[in-house]
């Protein structure tokens, strides 16, 4: 069954609608009407029409006209991926609340308390880390291309804990590498599934370094090559002597900027991330989430639970 959702122009208000043979039924059963025909992929107005007058006595309490727009949905009410964020269409810009009851606590999809307690404690391990360093060089523009063997470990230890994430998202999704092991031609489809490139982030405690977005350059055509601080770690890592010089200030922050944004675009916000992260970092720009690709909160019908699904990637 496909999801669809009814969009007011002149509101925040969306109602989600279970589509099965080009037939609309009942949003989760609480509509007037059992249902109505529906071109989904062409509606003409008389058929949008129809279906706004059931509901119009809930929707708006106006007489201004209103313009309604349906989109398809990625997903169907309740199902998720694991270890992958999106938003979650509100619930209170939802019509037809009856299914839902405001104490239930699931109103976000589960995951993995362990999991992510590990990966709050790595990227808190590797902050110590960095406020140590960043009390013997100064965290400024002029001082990104000082370099040394502290700054390479933790280069390397903050981009192993990076691949570590990718391998998680992946394998938890039934992701398989064509070859033995996962390279940076596998990490890199998660780039448009999790919207890397359109987060950027910066350091409170250093400001002067402004904001960066660590993966916007990061392309499938040079998966390893487009992802500049992620190559110097390869080179860092396999030949010291010869790449010192990239264990860098600079590649550093983008290392760490890079691990944020992971651990963010797979759990969003929570009291752990306000309480252990947030302190140190602030995501300037989030990704656009459309309608279409929000999760949709489960109904009465499934007992409110939320179902894992794989995310084709």
């Amino acid at each position: 069954m496909e999801s669809y959702i009814i969009i007011a122009s002149n509101s925040e208000i969306r109602n989600v609608i279970n589509v099965e043979k080009s037939r609309i039924s009942k949003p989760y059963n609480q509509t007037g009407k059992a249902s109505i025909d529906l071109d989904v992929n062409d509606p003409d107005s008389t058929q949008i029409e129809e279906l706004v007058n059931i509901h119009r006595h809930e929707l708006l309490f106006t007489k201004d006209e209103i313009e309604f727009t349906i989109v398809k949905s990625s997903l169907s009410p309740g199902k998720y991926f694991d270890r992958i964020f999106r938003p979650v269409l509100e619930i209170q810009h939802i019509l037809f609340l009856l299914p839902y009851i405001e104490d239930k606590p699931h109103i976000t999809p589960p995951f993995d308390h362990k999991v992510y307690f590990d990966s709050i404690n790595q990227v808190s391990f590797i902050t110590d880390a960095l406020l140590k360093l960043s009390r013997v060089i100064q965290f400024d523009l002029k001082n990104l291309p000082v370099y040394g063997n502290e700054i390479r470990n933790l280069i390397i230890l903050c981009c192993t804990e990076l691949e570590a994430q990718w391998k998680g998202i992946l394998t938890s999704n039934s992701y398989s590498p064509n070859v033995q092991t996962y390279t940076t031609k596998d990490y890199v489809k998660l780039n448009p599934i999790l919207k890397l490139d359109q987060y950027k982030i910066r350091f409170r405690n250093f400001p002067d370094l402004g904001v960066i977005s660590p993966f916007d350059k990061w392309k499938p055509s040079a998966p390893t090559k487009s992802l500049e601080w992620y190559n110097s770690y390869n080179h860092i890592k396999h030949d010291r002597e010869k790449h010192l010089p990239s264990a860098s200030i600079e590649n550093l922050i983008n290392s760490i900027g890079g691990l944020v944004i992971i651990l963010v675009a797979q759990y969003g916000y929570n009291i752990l991330y306000e309480e252990g992260v947030k302190r140190f970092y602030i995501i300037e720009r989030e990704p656009i989430w459309y309608d279409n690709e929000k999760y949709l909160p489960p109904s009465s019908l499934d007992n409110y639970d939320w179902e894992k699904d794989n995310c084709s990637i």
